[in-house]
């Protein structure tokens, strides 16, 4: 999730949008897009939320895994992903 006004401001579009349960329980819906995302030099494409103005980004798992990379649950620290060609 990206607050709606930064998405607009790299001129990402909305092309659909999805239903999240929300930490607290709530279903909301919301606009969602693609775009590219780098983190930590390594870069990918990846659907995107338009979440409310001022909201916190969140970097979710799915986002993560098209980066090949998963957080340390020891550390919190991000880290490689063994990425399996099946």
């Amino acid at each position: 999730m990206i607050p709606r006004d930064l998405l607009e401001k790299v001129e990402t579009r909305a092309t659909g949008s999805r239903r999240f349960k929300l930490a607290n329980g709530e279903i909301a819906e919301y606009p969602t897009g693609e775009a590219y995302v780098e983190v930590q030099g390594i870069g990918a494409t990846s659907i995107v939320v338009f979440g409310p103005e001022k909201s916190q980004p969140l970097l979710g798992v799915t986002t993560l895994e098209s980066l090949g990379l998963q957080v340390d649950p020891v550390s919190g620290q991000l880290k490689p992903l063994e990425l399996y060609l099946l």
